[in-house]
């Protein structure tokens, strides 16, 4: 492939990439790495120019990045000098920001990441997960696979896979059958509905609560719901 195409098509993915070599000690052990290659989606998501970090290593470019709790150069070491290719999330300290991770060596003491900015996907995530309101999502046929801690503990479960796949027939009493047809047709209708139901715990035990739904879809364009009470 010509070089100066490869280069172009790297300067211009939507992923952020960089090119590196490992840093051993006396005793072969990776110590740090140096930056040999940045694209523009690097410096768009980190705020740093090529020319601030070309020829220098991680630890020029972040000082103090060995306290930040994961030891990434020992992660990229491994890759360098084994070959192969992991991925993986990780908040990064330096720059305050989460990334998912994608990291390659085709070439002993070389290895690329490529990468991208989950920080908001992380902040969303954080922000459901600890909600006291609970709230679920469910699939285009209403089961559900996603439950926050507030939304199992308020039907009695104890952990989220035993609420997977259930639709919400199965979190409310027969009598209320009727009830989940009329939402339904009403979500459908309008995209949202909310009103006081009869819900039931896992034990059997009936109880009162205020409920909306709502359906959005996805990137695939997939019908989703979203529950909260």
């Amino acid at each position: 492939m010509n070089e100066k195409y490869l280069r172009d098509f790297i300067n211009a993915s939507p992923f952020a990439f960089a090119h590196h070599e490992i840093i051993l000690d006396k005793d072969n052990r990776p110590v740090d790495y140096r930056f040999i290659e940045v694209n523009a989606e690097f410096e768009k998501i980190t705020g740093l120019k090529s020319d601030a970090v070309l020829g220098k290593s991680a630890c020029q470019v972040f000082p103090g990045m060995e306290k930040g709790g994961f030891d990434c150069i020992e992660f990229y070491g491994e890759v360098a000098l084994n070959g192969g290719e992991k991925s993986f999330e990780q908040y990064f300290e330096p720059l305050k920001k989460w990334f998912k991770v994608h990291v390659y060596s085709g070439e002993k003491m070389f290895f690329s990441t490529t990468f991208i900015d989950i920080t908001a996907e992380k902040i969303r995530q954080t922000a459901l997960d600890t909600s006291i309101s609970g709230i679920a999502f469910a699939d285009s046929d209403m089961k559900l696979f996603y439950v926050n801690e507030a939304f199992i503990k308020m039907f009695g479960y104890h952990t989220p896979e035993e609420c997977f796949n259930k639709t919400p027939a199965d979190l409310l009493p027969e009598a209320e059958a009727d009830k989940v047809k009329i939402v339904l047709s009403k979500i459908a209708e309008e995209k949202s509905w909310k009103g006081e139901v009869r819900a039931k715990r896992k034990n059997g035990e009936l109880f009162d609560v205020q409920f909306s739904a709502s359906s959005i879809k996805n990137k695939s364009g997939e019908q989703l719901w979203i529950m909260a009470s």
